[in-house]
């Protein structure tokens, strides 16, 4: 029997999972040791910001991949993965605060609220008391204001409150677009001043 013809693209996906096989059987042949695991960890960290603890699990994962198609032992590389991210933290290649101060940027531009911003930070492993201090602006006013803001930014994406494009249904939708800023974690009185504006502000 003849072999079914390759669906479009599948030719360009196959040569680049073979790739990647080979790839990783060209690491998996570097003796797993400290400096596997450092030019691991560096080819991580020169892609993507991350912070400690971040680049800890990744470690973790590659190590257990790595494992389980070779057989080795993780347990004597797992126990080195500290001091390998240890030394990248002294190097500055990873920095939590930095990584913390990228996310919150880009978040606010989204349109996230404070609970949603410091949900993502410590989920991205973040310490707590340095995602409180990068979401703390020591003012309420200011940060009520950053609020407000944001959840301008949500309501111009969702197309909802002063957005809606029609402008007979806003009412009837009111408290549909009130439930949407709620769940994204606007509380009820900052959602409430977006939904209810007569206009949008200038800037968003």
């Amino acid at each position: 029997m003849e072999p079914h013809p390759p669906l479009p693209g599948a030719a360009s996906s196959i040569a680049a999972s073979t790739r990647r096989e080979q790839e990783l059987a060209g690491r998996d042949e570097a003796p797993l040791c400290e400096a596997w695991l450092e030019r691991e960890a560096l080819h991580y960290v020169a892609r993507w910001e991350a912070t400690r603890r971040g680049v800890e699990a990744n470690l973790e994962r590659k190590i257990a991949k790595r494992c389980e198609r070779s057989g080795e032992d993780a347990d004597p590389i797992l126990a080195a993965v500290p001091a390998v991210v240890a030394r990248l933290v002294e190097r500055n290649y990873v920095n939590d605060r930095r990584f913390g101060e990228q996310l919150v940027t880009r978040l606010r531009r989204q349109g996230r609220s404070l609970q949603k911003i410091r949900a993502q930070l410590e989920a991205k492993g973040v310490p707590e008391a340095l995602a409180l201090e990068l979401t703390d602006a020591g003012d309420p006013a200011a940060e009520t204001d950053a609020e407000v803001d944001a959840a301008f930014r949500l309501a111009r994406r969702r197309r909802i409150g002063p957005y809606c494009p029609d402008a007979s249904q806003r009412l009837a939708s009111r408290e549909r677009h009130l439930a949407i800023l709620g769940r994204q974690g606007f509380s009820l009185e900052t959602a409430v001043c977006v939904i209810d504006a007569e206009s949008p502000p200038e800037k968003t």
